[in-house]
């Protein structure tokens, strides 16, 4: 009887040595992925909290757990957090389950109350893939980088003793729990911004309104379209904009970027200019206006055109002093007329531009002349084909 005895009481030290080892073997991971960042204020930021098991004990069944999802609530608003039925922590599975959120802490928590083996539930095991277990909703409140760190300090599993899943071939266990401690807690780090403009400046440089503007941050941009409209003493709608030129982003970027704009304006006047930022998908913002006023001179002048030599086509822009009929015609060094570009009622202070299509001239000297209320100018031209 001695020795029945103690090969069953060496059998029993065996098998709860073993219990113990297989249980501080098993490793429990967690992780935190972004499923949603619309990378705007006010949008949404979505992530998933994810749990798998390696070198899995005999006994897997979930018993309980707390996850502590830590956060700054100036940079992140939490909205909601919600479970993935998926994975097996239900009410029909024996757990009673919450998610709470205290301010800078959301608790993703469960336990099996019920769960006992198969007279009222199984419960659910862990597996060695990554399940998503909650999925946590915030608002994006600030475009700073920030992170969401898992707390160690409260952050544990526990696990039935001896049930499993499915068929309770596992037996009716005692339903104490067996505490597992998560791995090291996931820190996002870098979370996506998205393109946040630091200063739109315009300025005047003689007949040209410059824009300049910077960006602190950037995600995915695609690039600035400048858009521009006249201010008059009524107050414009947004229908009067219109898009004058484009930009190219940096797409993603987390130093300063710098950016500028130049357009040659040709009429007098006040004048304001906004930035349409646009994403590589499609979304887009606008920033605030700037303005500028131009003055164009009133005086009789006609430029050198330009490129000048060229071929075939050559630009030749001027200003009056007054309004009236004015010419502007091209002379070939023969003194004949080859070409009448103007002739028409044109008012000052405006800067003309006209083009000229020497396409059907061979390569020589030829000369523009402006002619407007008794006054002439003329200036030397030359087409090389």
């Amino acid at each position: 009887m001695k020795n029945i005895f103690f090969k069953l009481l060496f059998c029993l030290i065996v098998f709860v040595v073993f219990q113990i080892d297989a249980f501080s073997q098993t490793t429990i991971e967690q992780q935190l992925v972004v499923n949603t960042n619309t990378h705007t204020l006010g949008g949404n930021f979505i992530i998933a909290v994810q749990v798998k098991v390696t070198n899995l004990p005999i006994a897997c069944t979930l018993g309980s757990e707390t996850i502590d999802l830590q956060y700054d609530n100036t940079k992140l608003t939490y909205v909601s957090g919600a479970w993935n039925a998926g994975a097996g922590i239900t009410l029909a599975n024996g757990y009673s389950r919450t998610i709470t959120n205290t301010g800078t802490v959301v608790r993703v928590g469960a336990v099996g109350s019920s769960v006992d083996g198969g007279v009222n539930a199984y419960g659910t095991d862990l597996t060695a893939s990554y399940v998503t277990w909650a999925t946590i909703t915030f608002h994006i409140a600030s475009t700073t980088t920030t992170s969401i760190t898992i707390d160690p300090a409260t952050n544990q599993i526990g696990l039935f003793d001896t049930y499993q899943n499915g068929d309770g071939s596992g037996g009716a266990g005692t339903g104490s729990i067996t505490n597992q401690t998560l791995s090291t807690p996931i820190v996002i780090t870098n979370v996506a911004l998205p393109v946040e403009l630091t200063s739109f400046t315009a300025s005047v440089n003689r007949l040209d309104a410059q824009l300049e503007w910077s960006t602190a941050t950037e995600v995915n941009n695609y690039g600035f379209e400048i858009e521009k409209r006249a201010v008059s003493n009524k107050q414009s709608t947004a229908s009067n904009w219109t898009k004058i030129g484009f930009v190219k982003g940096n797409g993603t970027s987390n130093v300063k970027q710098s950016y500028s704009f130049s357009e040659n304006v040709t009429e007098s006047g006040r004048y304001a200019y906004r930035l349409k930022q646009i994403d590589n998908d499609g979304a887009f913002k606008y920033s605030q206006e700037a303005e500028v006023t131009i003055e164009v001179p009133k005086v009789f002048t006609l430029n050198q055109n330009y490129p000048n030599p060229f071929n075939p086509t050559t630009t030749i822009s001027f200003t009056l002093a007054q309004d009236g009929i004015t010419v502007l015609r091209i002379f070939d060094i023969l003194g004949r007329e080859v070409a009448t570009l103007a002739n028409g009622d044109m008012k000052a202070g405006v800067v003309q531009h006209v083009t000229f299509d020497a396409s059907r001239l061979s390569s020589g000297i030829y000369f523009s002349c402006l002619e407007n209320n008794g006054q002439r100018q003329i200036k030397k031209i030359t087409l090389m084909k």
